[in-house]
């Protein structure tokens, strides 16, 4: 039996007293974080849902853009349009551009549920919380 391959991922999120303009380091990148201005905040970045489906939508791209390659398929452009309503059911309408077949638009539809993000999202994640 194979040992699965453990993974860590990290972000160090921080706020002051800038309402509600969060930084986020990860992966030695910054990304600003903040909450629209009719929600109180300074419209500087993505609020976190958005964010969210901005991680699902580039997951299901990168995923997209790997497969096809690996299989030498003739794509332009691959997009995601990741939308969330009310009830918080996702959606993400793929768009494809290049010389490809049914078959292979299928298989894509398929590889795109193999996302990582996707899985995860699919799953309960246990999360814990401590004040240190």
């Amino acid at each position: 039996m194979s040992e699965a391959i453990q993974i860590t991922k990290q972000a160090l999120v921080y706020i002051d007293r800038e309402h509600y303009k969060t930084t986020i380091d990860t992966a030695g990148h910054q990304i600003i974080a903040d909450e629209p201005e009719d929600k109180g905040g300074t419209n500087l970045g993505p609020d976190p849902f958005s964010m969210l489906l901005s991680s699902l939508g580039s997951c299901v791209v990168i995923t997209l853009r790997m497969y096809a390659d690996r299989k030498e398929m003739d794509i332009d452009r691959i997009a995601a349009d990741v939308t969330m309503d009310s009830d918080q059911n996702i959606n993400v309408a793929i768009e494809i551009d290049g010389d490809i077949t049914d078959k292979q638009r299928q298989r894509l539809k398929q590889i795109a549920d193999m996302c990582p993000v996707n899985k995860f999202l699919m799953k309960e994640a246990s999360i814990t919380k401590e004040i240190v």
